[in-house]
């Protein structure tokens, strides 16, 4: 079974892909009751799970924060993760929880990952002996 599409579901409905983009965002200014409504039905029927990767390339928001520590079976580290992870839940964003393992090639690894999902924001408890340059964006 192929993945369900926009591009799909504006086909099948018979209307554009903006049209689908605003019923999904629910900004439905301009789409008729009856059309908003064939399109969630269409989007049911093929249960389509919107993009967040594609939502965010648009509005070039992620809504992903980066965590680097050092340790994670470190009580004060797990701790700091815990209390970041519930206040950016409440703020509707995602925590990525990177364990570097004292590992400063690991380290570099994660901090390049985090940047290349574009994430927005990164809290980083550096290692005490690290020299690691993050690079501009």
């Amino acid at each position: 079974m192929k993945k369900a599409t926009i591009k799909n579901i504006a086909s099948k409905a018979g209307v554009s892909v903006a049209t689908v983009s605003r019923v999904i965002n629910n900004r439905t200014n301009g789409v008729g009751e009856m059309t908003r409504k064939r399109i969630n039905e269409i989007i049911a029927a093929e249960k389509f799970v919107p993009s967040a990767f594609a939502r965010g390339l648009v509005v070039r928001k992620s809504k992903i924060i980066g965590v680097l520590i050092p340790d994670i079976t470190s009580e004060f580290y797990t701790s700091i993760a815990r209390g970041v992870e519930k206040h950016a839940s409440s703020y509707w964003y995602n925590v990525i929880l990177c364990d570097v393992q004292n590992n400063k090639d690991k380290e570099s690894e994660y901090i390049n990952f985090l940047i290349e999902h574009q994430v927005e924001g990164l809290i980083y408890a550096v290692l005490v002996d690290s020299k690691l340059e993050i690079p501009n964006t």
